[in-house]
């Protein structure tokens, strides 16, 4: 699978100053998105109130997130420590020796990346077929093939992706500073398990949960016709949701403003290698990208408790009642 006898020759972005941003960004991104995942795990278990059937998939759409955010971290300072201090790196192909921590971390990252996608449209499901075909709580009965498909499709595919050995280091080529798809194979190897390990199913779950979304929002406008009514919600529709779970309805929206750049990326590069198009400002255009990337990819465990933590009412009241019997309970001690 290899290029035989090769040296593949980088430039490292680390040594150029500007360029350390994207280093600088994933860093800042990836600790938000672990803090923000903890909060959601927090709330969970404290809030009786919101803890239906939706709450329960975010949470493990959040455990997808906080393993990637964690991987994120680890491939980062991976970076920094080991090519830091160097101006070129060069990479013979095939590779004379295992980096066990790229294998590793890029392995949970691409493992934690397909969960993500995965759960992302099986909350997109879960509403439409709640307020859209009125199923009942115990749907998710099936909730046991629901976890594996989501969490055991992924680990199948990226068990292949070792075992045909094409996970390694690839020096930003369609990522960010972590390891993916190894450098040392052809550029039509590359595309294939870029799409069989990330990018086609990505592209299928902003294909689905729009589509999804969408005919959401569209029945919602149907029936408020209907009724005649200025204002519907979901419990209007639905006994399983609560009013605040109208907030995931913006949830495809903001994964495809953090995810997409890669996406974009990895299109143009792939039209770009087919078509040997040079495309003018071409390395401007893919050095933004990068940097938003390298925010976006890692930070959406932290909006996802923006949108469902601090956005949620019952969540805010819930936690400040909480703090206000913490704070009579240390009273009373003291007076006591």
């Amino acid at each position: 699978m290899g290029n035989e006898n090769s040296t593949v020759i980088y430039k490292n972005i680390y040594q150029i100053l500007t360029d350390t941003l994207p280093l600088v960004l994933t860093l800042i991104s990836a600790p938000l998105s672990i803090v923000g995942a903890l909060f959601i795990f927090i709330t969970f278990s404290l809030v009786d109130e919101a803890r239906n059937e939706t709450r329960k998939l975010l949470v493990c759409l959040t455990i997808s997130d906080f393993i990637m955010a964690i991987s994120s971290t680890v491939g980062n300072v991976r970076y920094a420590v080991k090519y830091g201090k160097s101006e070129i790196i060069e990479l013979a192909c095939p590779s004379t020796e295992c980096d066990y921590l790229c294998l590793i971390h890029g392995s949970v990252q691409t493992w934690a990346n397909l969960c993500s996608f995965f759960w992302t449209t099986i909350i997109a499901f879960h509403l439409l077929t709640n307020v859209v075909f009125k199923t009942r709580e115990h749907y998710f009965t099936l909730r046991l093939c629901v976890h594996g498909v989501a969490w055991g499709v992924p680990l199948v595919i990226v068990i292949l992706a070792m075992v045909h050995g094409v996970i390694g280091e690839d020096y930003r080529v369609g990522s960010g500073l972590w390891c993916w798809i190894s450098a040392c194979i052809t550029p039509s190897e590359q595309f294939f398990w870029m799409m069989v390990t990330g990018k086609g199913w990505e592209l299928l779950m902003y294909l689905l949960t729009g589509a999804s979304y969408i005919l959401l929002k569209g029945y919602m406008i149907q029936k408020r016709k209907e009724r005649k009514q200025a204002r519907l919600s979901f419990v209007d529709l639905s006994d399983n949701l609560r009013p605040s779970d109208e907030n995931y309805l913006t949830l495809w929206l903001i994964i495809y403003v953090l995810r997409i750049w890669g996406t974009i990326r990895f299109g143009v590069a792939m039209y770009k290698h087919h078509t040997k198009d040079q495309l003018e400002n071409y390395a401007t255009f893919d050095k933004i990208f990068f940097y938003i990337q390298c925010f976006g990819d890692s930070s959406q465990a932290f909006f996802s408790c923006i949108l469902f933590c601090l956005l949620d009412p019952v969540i805010r009241n819930s936690l400040l009642t909480y703090r206000r019997r913490q704070s009579y309970h240390r009273l009373d001690s003291v007076v006591a």
